[in-house]
């Protein structure tokens, strides 16, 4: 079917975390699996390194917005600019859809719905613009799509409406993105990010709902009781509320905890490879890619909090500690590095059930007018 789809990447020039990188692939599998469509992308003054290739594509059209302020540009220019075009869908795969815009032939993703969930997490200004902006994407669009079945719960909870119009599109995970490819670079990697030959890995946005405070405070607790606990490396870009986070872990760990910011994309399966385990200890998540990432990248341990999401992600492949509950993930971190390794069989299995191109697939058929269903 031959349409024009205005896609809105707008946030890939600011960030490319996981809302980003799910934005990026369902527009890419939506535009290599069909030519026979246009699909009209929207970036902000230029189109970011990352996005280089889909102005490769000949049935891409690019379209740049000025860039002002962040919510001038996504609450003004940005649906201003949507209202220009003429197409048959208008596709919302990252943020909500702006309270300024509103057409019938709408599609938005609902990746998560913390800021109703855990809205203390947030800072105030973030929860009342994305509480505003999911119920307007609730309201306006004619179709939703969301990452886990946790999400759908939800949705279902707070827009009862919008459930029908809902389909599940789960995140992808491509294992050949993460595949570290020569011991060389290993040592190129391990060098630049200061890494110990043994470490534990815990890798997301430094932000309240990750916990990784509770992780500390468990290392600060083991490595005091003298318990032989590899070194902890934390990678992410730096998000917020942490204030205060690291100075007891620093002055009782010192050289054992390792702060490396935000790793670049060709240098991260080689920080999730090198790893004895990643660890992630987040309250919240629509979906949580990091995990099943390590996994790809050839960490042979993950251990996770049990939260519903990561139990429906991750299956039997991890270990699990009690959420929030720092003696059962002190016991976690004890008895996972003497643990035998989860069989890669059973670990390949359950990656290959997450695929990128079949959600762009669904999504795809979803905008088309294709049955909305799972």
């Amino acid at each position: 079917m031959l349409m024009r789809i205005a896609t809105d990447l707008t946030s890939l020039n600011d960030n490319f975390t996981g809302l980003e990188r799910y934005a990026y692939e369902i527009s890419y599998g939506m535009i290599k699996a069909h030519p026979e469509s246009t699909f009209i992308l929207l970036f902000k003054g230029k189109v970011p390194g990352i996005c280089e290739e889909l102005k490769n594509f000949p049935n891409t059209e690019i379209k740049l917005i000025s860039r002002k302020g962040k919510l001038i540009t996504n609450q003004l220019i940005l649906p201003a600019e949507m209202k220009k075009i003429q197409a048959d869908a208008y596709v919302f795969p990252a943020f909500p859809v702006p309270l300024m815009f509103s057409r019938r032939n709408t599609y938005a993703l609902i990746a998560d719905t913390v800021c109703f969930d855990m809205g203390d997490t947030m800072k105030t200004k973030a929860r009342l613009y994305w509480s505003a902006g999911l119920k307007h994407s609730a309201r306006v669009s004619r179709g939703i799509f969301v990452i886990s079945e946790f999400t759908l719960s939800r949705v279902k909870t707070y827009f009862p409406k919008a459930a029908d119009r809902t389909i599940l599109a789960y995140c992808g995970i491509n294992a050949g993105r993460f595949r570290a490819e020569t011991e060389g670079r290993m040592e190129e990697v391990r060098k630049k990010y200061k890494l110990p030959e043994k470490y534990n890995l815990s890798l997301c946005t430094i932000e309240p709902r990750k916990n990784l405070k509770l992780l500390l405070d468990a290392y600060v607790l083991l490595k005091k009781e003298g318990k032989n606990v590899p070194p902890l490396v934390l990678s992410g870009r730096a998000g917020w509320k942490y204030a205060g986070w690291f100075d007891e872990a620093k002055e009782v760990l010192k050289e054992e905890l390792i702060v490396t910011g935000f790793v670049e994309d060709a240098d991260l399966p080689y920080v999730y490879r090198g790893a004895e385990a990643f660890v992630f200890p987040t309250l919240y998540e629509g979906f949580g890619m990091p995990p099943l990432e390590a996994f790809a990248a050839g960490c042979k341990k993950v251990l996770v909090s049990d939260i519903d999401v990561m139990k429906e992600v991750m299956g039997d492949t991890a270990f699990y500690f009690r959420s929030n509950d720092i003696a059962d993930l002190k016991r976690a971190l004890n008895e996972t590095a003497g643990a035998e390794v989860p069989a890669r069989e059973a670990v390949f299995e359950n990656i290959q059930r997450f695929s990128w191109q079949e959600s762009a697939e669904k999504i795809y058929g979803m905008i088309s007018g294709g049955k909305i269903t799972d």
